[in-house]
Protein backbone atom coordinates (compact mmCIF):
# COMPACT_ATOMS: atom_id res chain seq x y z
CA UNK A 1 0.00 0.00 0.00
CA UNK A 2 1.02 3.44 -0.93
CA UNK A 3 2.34 5.78 1.79
CA UNK A 4 0.69 9.87 0.81
CA UNK A 5 2.77 12.39 2.76
CA UNK A 6 1.15 15.13 4.86
CA UNK A 7 2.81 18.98 5.65
CA UNK A 8 2.97 17.22 9.49
CA UNK A 9 5.06 14.32 7.75
CA UNK A 10 7.14 16.17 6.42
CA UNK A 11 8.14 18.59 9.06
CA UNK A 12 8.32 15.55 11.17
CA UNK A 13 11.22 14.44 8.88
CA UNK A 14 13.66 17.86 9.66
CA UNK A 15 16.01 18.43 12.02
CA UNK A 16 15.18 21.37 13.89
CA UNK A 17 16.47 21.33 17.08
CA UNK A 18 19.06 23.96 16.53
CA UNK A 19 17.09 26.54 16.53
CA UNK A 20 15.59 29.24 13.84
CA UNK A 21 18.78 30.23 12.09
CA UNK A 22 20.83 27.00 11.69
CA UNK A 23 20.61 24.78 8.91
CA UNK A 24 17.79 22.16 8.95
CA UNK A 25 19.04 18.94 7.38
CA UNK A 26 16.79 17.02 6.29
CA UNK A 27 16.39 13.15 7.74
CA UNK A 28 14.48 10.87 5.38
CA UNK A 29 15.87 9.53 2.10
CA UNK A 30 18.41 11.49 0.47
CA UNK A 31 20.48 11.27 -2.90
CA UNK A 32 23.44 9.49 -2.65
CA UNK A 33 25.70 11.93 -5.21
CA UNK A 34 24.11 15.30 -4.14
CA UNK A 35 22.91 15.18 -0.78
CA UNK A 36 19.48 16.86 -1.37
CA UNK A 37 16.77 15.10 0.79
CA UNK A 38 13.77 13.25 -0.69
CA UNK A 39 10.37 12.46 -0.38
CA UNK A 40 6.71 11.62 -2.32
CA UNK A 41 4.18 14.13 -2.56
CA UNK A 42 1.17 13.39 -4.92
CA UNK A 43 2.56 10.66 -6.56
CA UNK A 44 5.60 12.12 -7.59
CA UNK A 45 9.24 12.05 -6.44
CA UNK A 46 10.16 15.28 -5.69
CA UNK A 47 13.50 17.68 -3.55
CA UNK A 48 12.41 18.19 0.26
CA UNK A 49 13.99 21.43 -0.05
CA UNK A 50 11.36 22.37 -2.87
CA UNK A 51 8.19 20.79 -0.73
CA UNK A 52 9.23 22.99 2.42
CA UNK A 53 9.58 25.95 0.16
CA UNK A 54 5.66 25.44 -1.01
CA UNK A 55 4.66 24.61 2.33
CA UNK A 56 6.19 27.88 3.57
CA UNK A 57 6.04 30.08 0.93
CA UNK A 58 3.33 28.86 -1.91
CA UNK A 59 3.18 27.78 -5.18
CA UNK A 60 7.37 27.93 -6.96
CA UNK A 61 6.58 30.03 -10.07
CA UNK A 62 7.55 27.56 -13.37
CA UNK A 63 10.97 28.16 -14.56
CA UNK A 64 12.74 28.83 -10.82
CA UNK A 65 14.41 26.79 -8.76
CA UNK A 66 14.77 26.62 -5.20
CA UNK A 67 18.41 27.81 -4.21
CA UNK A 68 20.37 27.66 -0.69
CA UNK A 69 22.06 30.15 0.88
CA UNK A 70 23.64 28.20 3.12
CA UNK A 71 24.96 25.97 0.07
CA UNK A 72 23.82 22.72 2.71
CA UNK A 73 21.71 20.60 -0.21
CA UNK A 74 19.96 18.66 3.13
CA UNK A 75 18.89 22.10 4.75
CA UNK A 76 15.14 22.29 5.00
CA UNK A 77 15.05 25.87 7.09
CA UNK A 78 12.50 28.21 5.14
CA UNK A 79 14.67 31.07 6.13
CA UNK A 80 17.75 29.40 4.10
CA UNK A 81 15.60 29.08 0.98
CA UNK A 82 15.16 31.53 -1.93
CA UNK A 83 14.25 31.58 -5.67
CA UNK A 84 16.34 31.66 -8.61
CA UNK A 85 16.90 31.30 -11.96
CA UNK A 86 19.04 28.67 -13.50
CA UNK A 87 21.54 31.19 -14.18
CA UNK A 88 21.25 32.04 -10.62
CA UNK A 89 22.16 29.01 -10.12
CA UNK A 90 25.02 28.64 -12.09
CA UNK A 91 26.23 32.05 -11.08
CA UNK A 92 25.88 31.59 -7.12
CA UNK A 93 27.51 28.37 -7.68
CA UNK A 94 30.76 30.01 -9.68
CA UNK A 95 31.31 32.46 -7.41
CA UNK A 96 31.17 30.69 -4.41
CA UNK A 97 33.79 28.04 -5.54
CA UNK A 98 31.30 24.95 -6.20
CA UNK A 99 31.88 24.21 -9.73
CA UNK A 100 34.32 21.93 -11.02
CA UNK A 101 34.80 23.95 -14.14
CA UNK A 102 36.98 27.03 -13.82
CA UNK A 103 36.72 29.02 -10.50
CA UNK A 104 36.36 32.89 -9.49
CA UNK A 105 37.35 33.99 -6.31
CA UNK A 106 36.00 37.02 -5.13
CA UNK A 107 38.73 39.21 -6.23
CA UNK A 108 38.22 37.95 -9.49
CA UNK A 109 34.47 39.06 -9.57
CA UNK A 110 34.99 42.25 -8.51
CA UNK A 111 37.85 42.69 -10.94
CA UNK A 112 35.10 41.09 -13.28
CA UNK A 113 32.71 43.70 -12.40
CA UNK A 114 34.97 47.43 -12.01
CA UNK A 115 36.61 46.48 -15.59
CA UNK A 116 32.84 46.19 -17.14
CA UNK A 117 31.64 49.24 -15.29
CA UNK A 118 34.72 50.96 -16.14
CA UNK A 119 33.78 50.81 -19.83
CA UNK A 120 35.64 49.78 -22.57
CA UNK A 121 35.24 46.27 -22.28
CA UNK A 122 31.96 43.62 -22.72
CA UNK A 123 30.77 40.46 -21.12
CA UNK A 124 31.58 39.08 -23.68
CA UNK A 125 35.37 39.77 -23.75
CA UNK A 126 35.21 39.09 -20.22
CA UNK A 127 33.79 35.79 -20.28
CA UNK A 128 36.56 34.44 -22.92
CA UNK A 129 39.08 35.72 -21.18
CA UNK A 130 37.92 34.36 -17.58
CA UNK A 131 37.04 30.96 -19.52
CA UNK A 132 33.35 31.25 -17.98
CA UNK A 133 30.21 31.76 -19.56
CA UNK A 134 28.17 35.18 -20.32
CA UNK A 135 25.73 34.48 -18.32
CA UNK A 136 28.06 34.27 -15.19
CA UNK A 137 29.45 37.60 -16.35
CA UNK A 138 25.86 38.79 -16.30
CA UNK A 139 25.25 38.16 -12.80
CA UNK A 140 28.64 39.06 -11.64
CA UNK A 141 28.04 42.93 -13.17
CA UNK A 142 24.53 43.08 -12.05
CA UNK A 143 25.15 42.68 -8.53
CA UNK A 144 22.63 39.60 -8.31
CA UNK A 145 23.91 38.09 -6.06
CA UNK A 146 26.68 39.48 -4.35
CA UNK A 147 25.56 42.75 -2.66
CA UNK A 148 29.14 43.71 -1.28
CA UNK A 149 30.38 44.59 -4.33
Amino acid sequence: MYHYNTPDSIWKRIDKTGGPDVCWPWLGARLKKMGYGQTHWRGRTVYAHRMVYELTYGKIPDGLNVLHKCDNPSCCNPSHLFLGTNTDNVVDKMVKGRMSQSKLTKEQAEMIRTRYLAGGITQRELAKEFAIDQAIISGIVQGKRWKHY
